[in-house]
């Protein structure tokens, strides 16, 4: 066995082709997907040392897709689809549930540097700039959930440190939304025909699914959020 082609599963430890060990993690899954109920709040212990946040009404299946009717016609014109997508992030806007984070004192990325500089050996580092902590849970995205809480984090910089990207992000909220609002960006993004590809490979839905995504999800949404201000 070429060790360099294959992989480990990290739900089942078997040993799969490197080509097919998403699909491979995916199927595990499959089963859950249809009786996932992507939660409307986080609820956390007393102790948690996460960033307390006001929460939103969370962008339920039924009202998000309630406004597909709200435009005239079959949906086949231009102007139709058009309407119905200016709608659809019209509604999740305001549906969008604030996410919670570790905030560490200084910055993450601040605490980063001063262990590394604190470190013997003559190396060097290059860090990003400050970001929040968005950490997988293990009651909501334990094992599925790494690629959504990398696009929250690369968001909490864009937020703090660039005020064109936080007028563009999230419709101008100012936060981080949650993993099942963040999902709908990405569907909206593929109805806008970024990565094309990507969409069809998830089959154009990926809202309470807990399949892996990877950067090329996290570049399509971003992207899609960002476009008027390349």
């Amino acid at each position: 066995m070429d060790s360099d082609s294959w992989s480990t599963c990290p739900f089942c430890n078997l040993p799969v082709p490197s080509s097919q060990l998403q699909w491979h993690a995916n199927a595990h899954f499959d089963d859950l997907d249809a009786n996932y109920d992507p939660p409307q709040q986080i609820h956390l212990s007393p102790n948690s040392p996460l960033q307390s946040l006001p929460i939103e009404k969370a962008a339920s299946g039924s009202q998000y897709e309630a406004i597909s009717g709200d435009c005239n016609g079959d949906g086949t014109s231009r102007d139709n689809r058009e309407c119905k997508l200016d709608d659809k992030i019209s509604c999740l806007i305001g549906l969008q549930t604030k996410s919670k984070f570790y905030k560490v004192e200084g910055g993450l990325m601040a605490l980063l540097r001063n262990c590394l500089e604190s470190e013997a050996e003559n190396s060097k580092s290059i860090l990003s700039g400050c970001v929040d902590h968005f950490q997988s849970l293990e009651s909501v995205d334990a094992g599925w959930g790494c690629g959504w809480r990398n696009i929250q984090m690369i968001s909490s910089h864009l937020l703090v440190q660039r005020p064109e990207a936080r007028e563009a992000l999230f419709g101008g909220a100012g936060f981080v939304p949650d993993i099942p609002s963040l999902q709908r960006w990405l569907e909206i993004a593929w109805e806008k025909g970024f990565d094309a590809p990507g969409s069809a490979q998830f089959h154009h839905v990926i809202y309470g699914s807990k399949k892996w995504i990877g950067t090329t999800e996290c570049a399509a949404l971003l992207r899609s959020l960002l476009s008027g201000q390349e």
